[in-house]
């Protein structure tokens, strides 16, 4: 038995987020960087983990995670690691060293995202999708309310129910 009570918690005020992360239909967001940290990757390298914010549009404060190689034994993956490294810091006008992560923190970008399938680690054979980051550039113009594509509410209408991830 666990004693909760410092905690506080009502569950009548807390945000149901599903059984995990949103994915966000293919396209370019503006976002904003609210998270990062360095995380080791399985083979010994270092990755800088990113997590934007969508900051307009009909998926504002919806959240992305970009995974951006540093170092890795593979030569060629270091070099788009760092490629895409700078692609973020020129995007956000961060010019010289960074030295912390936060520096690039709130700072508005564009990113593309695709989807791209996984298996789930917690049901053998089961395919989930996920947002892969696939570009990094200059926040775009705020995009115009237009017709909506196929199984996608118009603006102002509310969005489906978008699948959760099972990790």
């Amino acid at each position: 038995m666990a004693n909760l009570t410092p905690y506080n918690l009502d569950p009548s005020k807390i945000d149901d987020m599903g059984d995990g992360f949103k994915v966000v239909p293919p396209g370019t967001y503006n976002v904003v960087i609210v998270d990062s940290d360095v995380q080791d990757t399985k083979n010994g390298g270092k990755m800088l983990m990113l997590k934007y914010q969508i900051i307009d549009g009909q998926y504002v404060g919806d959240t992305l995670v970009d995974r951006i190689n540093l170092v890795n034994s593979s030569e060629m993956a270091q070099k788009i690691g760092l490629s895409q490294f700078k692609n973020v810091c020129d995007a956000v006008g961060h010019k010289g060293v960074v030295k912390d992560s936060n520096q690039l923190h709130g700072k508005p970008l564009a990113i593309k995202v695709s989807i791209e399938k996984f298996e789930s680690n917690k049901e053998a054979g089961k395919m989930l999708d996920s947002n892969k980051v696939e570009k990094r550039m200059a926040k775009q113009a705020a995009p115009a309310a237009s017709a909506a594509p196929p199984g996608h509410p118009a603006a102002g209408e509310a969005p489906p129910q978008r699948a959760a991830m099972g990790w």
